[in-house]
Parts: structure tokens; sequence; C-alpha cells
């Protein structure tokens, strides 16, 4: 499956099934969304104000082209979590926590053929808008304790193994 960048420029490939798809509403999330919405003009929280993910083991993900158009910006000094966008057409492509063995993409850089079903919501406390969601997946008020034995599993497939993301080497 390909994951592009809004003008093109940018194509990841990532083989093999994702390990989880949600919409997460944590404060962190919401921040970055509102920041890159701000500095590129590109919308990345959906209506009801979550942001759509689809989480994919590291070694499946390589960069096809346009690695030198990816930079990565940090909420703060000392995160761990690192969001890639592809400087190019300043498009969000996907965050890498990087002591986890996950890369967590955007949902929308996915063509919408190729787009699986939002699995659940997750971290609905810090949820600014209050409207009633739809009952068509789990709506849960923290993370969900399938997410992390969803990545436990993905660990213990790669041995435990961190697979680092070296293709983005710009900061923003």
């Amino acid at each position: 499956m390909e994951a592009t960048c809004a003008c093109g420029k940018v194509v990841l490939d990532l083989v093999g099934n994702p390990v989880l798809t949600t919409t997460c509403y944590c404060a962190d999330c919401q921040c970055a969304a509102i920041h890159f919405e701000k500095r590129f003009g590109r919308a990345l929280m959906t209506e009801d104000g979550g942001t759509d993910h689809v989480l994919w083991p590291k070694k499946a993900l390589s960069c096809l082209s346009g690695a030198e158009e990816l930079a990565e910006y940090r909420l703060n000094a000392h995160t761990h979590t690192r969001r890639v966008v592809a400087t190019c057409c300043g498009t969000p492509m996907f965050l890498d926590y990087t002591k986890g063995s996950w890369v967590t993409l955007y949902r929308d850089r996915l063509a919408p053929v190729n787009r699986p079903r939002i699995e659940m919501r997750v971290m609905l406390r810090d949820r600014v808008g209050k409207a009633r969601l739809p009952d068509d997946c789990r709506n849960l008020p923290r993370y969900s304790p399938r997410i992390f034995a969803s990545l436990l599993r993905t660990a213990a497939l790669q041995g435990f193994r961190r697979f680092p993301i070296t293709f983005v080497k710009r900061v923003l």
C-alpha cells in the first residue's frame, strides 16, 4: 500500500496489514493539528476534533521517493514523538514514537479505497466538542488496553527490536 503527500512528491510504501486504526482526541494530537493547519494550511482534525491514524509496524514502512522533503516536528524538546511533514507541500505524513516499534500514519495519506475503517475513538476525555459521536465503533475516554496489547504484539513479532526511521533528516 502506498501513502502520498498532497502533491505526490513523497511516496511511502507500507507492507502488510495495519496493526490498528483509531481516531485520537488527545491534547497533543489536537495541538499538533492546530499548529499544522496554521503553519501549512492543512487540516488534520476531523469535523468532531479527532485525528485519524493507522498504526503499522515500523519495519513495514519505507520511503519510495521524496525522503529529502521529510522533516520532523516535535511539540517540545523532551518528547519521544516526532511528527513528520512533507515540506514540499506542507502535508503531515506520520508520527514516529522513537522508542516504539510502530509508526502512526495519518489516515488521509492513504487513497480513499485503501483506508481501513476506524476501529475505535480514544482519549475522548480531552475532546473539545461534545456533540454526540456515532456508535459505529468503540468510543473510549482513554487509550484502550487493546491498543497496548496490539503494540506489544507488534513489538514481539519484530523480536522487540527497534527499527529506526532513518530517512527523515530535517527538523522544522
